[in-house]
């Protein structure tokens, strides 16, 4: 394709959230890291099924139907507060790493799933503050 020559109408998405249909038979809770499995589908960040990277936190509870895809969750991107594992914390000091889901609540710093939760924003007593926006 060549370089343009006159305006184009670019189409834009504000990225605050992403739809995507959910895995047959899985459960994804409001509030949960959301990940992809290798098919594209959505399932809890830190499952077996989930690949790559946690896209964001499920704004409702969704249950996937027989057939992969039938039923879709909305990922909300932002930074969200999570717990910290107590064996491979996350901690202040890990502002700027890389945090893994170790379920879709709780983060390690230790990678043991190769789920990526996100950048480490912050942590505090509220707990765990990960940047999902990336």
């Amino acid at each position: 394709m060549a370089a343009l020559s006159a305006t184009r109408d670019t189409k834009k998405r504000q990225g605050g959230s992403v739809e995507i249909g959910v895995a047959s038979g899985v459960t994804i809770w409001q509030g949960g890291m959301v990940a992809i499995n290798a098919s594209g589908d959505a399932v809890p960040a830190g499952s077996a099924a989930a690949k790559g990277k946690a896209v964001g936190r499920a704004a409702q509870t969704v249950t996937g139907g027989a057939t992969a895809g039938a039923v879709t969750v909305v990922a909300d991107k932002g930074i969200f507060a999570y717990q910290s594992n107590s064996a491979n914390p996350v901690t202040r000091a890990s502002r700027g790493a890389t945090a893994y889901a170790l379920d879709d609540q709780t983060v390690s710093s230790l990678d043991t799933l190769a789920t990526i939760a996100g950048t480490v924003f912050d942590a505090d007593d509220t707990g765990v503050w990960i940047d999902m926006r990336g």
